[in-house]
């Protein structure tokens, strides 16, 4: 993850130009305080052919984000699953 974007692995391949939420929490010892969760909406940008493992390596560029401040688990192969079946 960086300012701009985030690189993740996945089991099934998402077509570049798919838009996504994701919604991550930052741990304590990342932000130095309480954790803090962001959600997000990217643009997948690259897939990465699958060769040699399985996994699908995709990149996608960050176009907005918010500061979440419900509690609760990060969810982020959720929501990339969940955009990408839609």
């Amino acid at each position: 993850m960086s300012a701009r974007g985030v690189f993740f692995y996945l089991d099934r391949p998402i077509p570049a130009g798919t838009r996504c939420e994701v919604t991550l929490t930052f741990p304590p010892h990342i932000t130095l305080t309480d954790a803090v969760r962001v959600r997000f909406t990217a643009r997948v940008i690259r897939v990465e052919s699958p060769l040699p493992s399985l996994r699908i390596g995709t990149a996608a560029m960050i176009e907005e984000y918010e500061f979440v401040r419900s509690s609760g688990s990060a969810d982020f192969f959720g929501a990339l699953q969940s955009e990408a079946e839609n």
